[in-house]
């Protein structure tokens, strides 16, 4: 008996194995960038609006963050209040919460 319930649980858990996970769109609730398109980050924006997938800053001078939310959770894929910058630019962060997205020689 317990060798028939070992390999229906192995059947059920083999045949999920072929999906891969569903990403959402900008403005779409996210817990982490795992959660958004490969494009975009997790933002915590506000209590009430929790987080939400946003685009990666890709324009030098925009503002940007690397903060993780929740704070000190560095293994944790989502950032408060705005995406590091994407496109070769780096965030120079200015010793608050926001930084600024830069070129780097």
């Amino acid at each position: 008996m317990s060798i028939l319930a070992i390999s229906v649980i192995t059947a059920l858990l083999h045949v999920g194995g072929c999906y891969e996970r569903r990403r959402y769109d900008v403005g779409a609730r996210c817990d982490s960038g795992d959660d958004c398109y490969k494009h975009l980050c997790c933002v915590r924006m506000t209590e009430w609006e929790g987080n939400k997938c946003q685009i990666r800053n890709i324009t030098a001078g925009n503002r940007c963050s690397e903060i993780h939310w929740p704070l000190g959770a560095d293994n944790y894929d989502a950032y408060l209040g705005g995406c590091p910058c994407g496109g070769g630019l780096h965030c120079n962060m200015d010793g608050g919460r926001h930084g600024t997205c830069q070129l780097y020689p």
